[in-house]
């Protein structure tokens, strides 16, 4: 689980949230992404659906990128799946 604050310097704000679960039975991990509001509801962003054959489960830290800068998000999530 990956929580950041959308403002930089400002940890009683906004904050994105980033957290996955992993299905065994389909080789798939699901990125959810979404934003905790100021009073703690959250709203909810976008899926990713990593799938790779040989992992167990995805770690957000290593194959999940995001930014907050501008005033905007952006996510990036990698896979390692290769297809014949």
């Amino acid at each position: 689980m990956i929580v950041a604050p959308l403002e930089c310097n400002n940890p009683s704000g906004e904050h994105l949230l980033i957290d996955t679960q992993h299905y065994e039975l389909h080789f798939e991990t699901n990125a959810r992404v979404s934003i905790i509001q100021r009073n703690g509801t959250i709203t909810e962003l976008r899926n990713y659906m990593i799938r790779d054959a040989d992992w167990t489960d995805v770690d957000p830290y290593e194959r999940i990128a995001y930014s907050t800068h501008n005033g905007y998000i952006g996510v990036c999530a990698k896979t390692t799946e290769t297809r014949a």
